[in-house]
């Protein structure tokens, strides 16, 4: 029935019909009001908004309305609860605080505004204190050492409590590191499984992404340089290049520069040098290299010591070819100790037409010898420098001629003067006589020959040719090293046997 239980009224064939009719019923009306009358034959009765303040609540904004106390009653908030813990109000207030974060709150009206100008975070001791993380996984730290910084998903690790002054940023960068420091590693996978090296410098997609230890001091710059190698030999070597050294396991004291520089080969080239596009691109365990132009000595594999300057120079060695010095060549399949400038003679691509070497031209040395030239080949070599003079001496005594020399004979019987058993090409021989009865005598060795116009000594030991007279004179030039003499010119006449 209608009428008030408890304090509360109850109503009788209450009608929440929004029909056309009653359009008041049960409806809330554009002025925010609730009717909750017939609106037939009385007034229509209605719930106008209101306000809560921290002692009253109140239903309506003009009278009559309804007012509840709530002074006496309990705070309106009895609790709020934390992740941890719960606070309980003073005197009706609660008060927000964001501790040492940085963050700030400020209260205007019925507004509490959350600002950020810091955020101040304490060291990183464990996974779950001082991490920033970004979807359950961590994100940004600093665990160990107060100079390490660790940025990205999972870089870095919970474990490296002595290695110092590290940097990673990138997502799985450093993550095995213990106890390596100052190590620089940026980008995704870098460095990843890094344990104990120390002063290492990765930049890129998994550049170094193996190694683990004994690669103190080296620097790999480029996606996915030298990250093949795991541990061994790998100290003190700069790469820097798209896959430069990708397939290197091990190296020392090398410095690779290009992209795929050292790409294929599996490494080992300890003290090496590459700069350009593929240079040593298949080296495997050859040493000492030294290699300055795309392509150059990009098939080499075993070979060591060889220095070659120029697109592809020293293209053409695959394997063991050593010790060579190429200058814009290609080199020679299995050759070495060889020094090669320019492709060939002529104006077109790597050839030469013209050569100009300074500091030669005015200085004097010893043991002179004369540069040739193989018309064929265009290969260097030396001959004996032509004596356009002779030293001329007089002796009295048989012995060996020397080339290049003229002999005044002065003894009492026949003197025997021996043809020399080393002579250059146009080495010339002279011989005269003075005060003698019989003059003097030239003798031959096993494969030597003294031709005079159309008559010849017989060849060998046997042959001989001597003078008729005391003031008998000739001059022989050798024709055919070491073997072969012709008379150019004479004085008398010498019996040829």
């Amino acid at each position: 029935m209608a009428g008030f239980e408890n304090d509360v009224m109850l109503a009788k064939n209450m009608n929440f019909d929004e029909a056309a009719a009653k359009p008041h019923l049960g409806v809330i009306n554009a002025a925010g009001k609730l009717p909750i009358g017939t609106g037939n034959t009385f007034p229509t009765p209605e719930i106008l908004g209101g306000s809560i303040t921290s002692t009253t609540l109140s239903i309506g904004y003009s009278s009559p309305n309804i007012t509840v106390n709530t002074a006496g009653g309990g705070a309106p908030i009895e609790r709020i609860n934390g992740d941890t813990g719960f606070v309980t109000p003073t005197s009706g207030v609660v008060t927000l605080t964001a501790g040492t974060t940085g963050l700030s709150f400020t209260g205007s009206g019925s507004t509490m505004t959350m600002s950020s100008p810091e955020l101040n975070l304490p060291d990183t001791t464990s996974s779950t204190v001082g991490v920033v993380n970004i979807n359950g996984n961590r994100f940004m730290h600093k665990y160990g050492d107060a100079d390490n910084v660790f940025v990205g998903t999972n870089a870095g690790n919970f474990t490296n409590v002595t290695a110092l002054a590290n940097t990673a940023v990138g997502s799985g960068a450093l993550t095995a590191l213990t106890t390596g420091d100052n190590c620089v590693a940026i980008g995704k996978g870098a460095l990843a499984a890094l344990t104990t090296s120390n002063a290492v410098t990765s930049i890129g997609r998994n550049a170094m992404t193996l190694a683990q230890t004994g690669c103190s001091n080296t620097t790999a710059i480029g996606n996915a340089a030298f990250s093949s190698y795991v541990s061994g030999a790998g100290s003190n070597s700069v790469f820097i290049g798209y896959q430069c050294a990708l397939s290197w396991t091990s190296s020392s004291q090398c410095t690779l520069i290009g992209a795929s520089a050292g790409q294929t080969g599996v490494g080992g080239g300890a003290n090496s040098t590459g700069v350009g596009f593929a240079c040593l691109a298949l080296l495997t365990s050859g040493q000492q290299n030294n290699a300055f132009g795309a392509g150059s000595l990009s098939n080499l594999t075993t070979g060591n010591g060889n220095c070659a300057w120029g697109y592809q120079a020293g293209q053409n060695y695959t394997s063991s070819e050593s010790y060579n010095v190429l200058i814009n060549n290609l080199g020679t399949v299995g050759e070495s100790n060889v020094c090669r400038i320019g492709a060939s003679t002529g104006t077109g691509s790597f050839q030469l037409n013209s050569t100009f070497i300074h500091g030669i031209n005015g200085v004097t040395s010893s043991n002179p010898l004369m540069v040739t030239i193989n018309s064929s080949t265009s290969q260097l070599g030396v001959a004996a420098v032509p004596v356009t003079s002779t030293a001329w001496s007089v002796i009295t005594a048989n012995q060996t001629a020397a080339v290049n020399n003229g002999y005044i004979c002065n003894k009492a019987g026949t003197l025997a003067l021996a043809l020399p058993a080393t002579a250059a090409i146009g080495s010339i021989i002279e011989v005269t006589g003075i005060n003698t009865a019989l003059g003097w005598q030239i003798t031959q060795a096993t494969g030597q020959q003294i031709f005079f116009g159309t008559s010849s000594t017989t060849s060998g030991a046997t042959g001989t040719i001597t003078s008729s007279a005391t003031r008998d004179s000739i001059k022989m030039v050798c024709v055919v090293a070491n073997t072969t003499w012709n008379i150019i010119s004479s004085i008398g006449s010498p019996t040829i046997v």
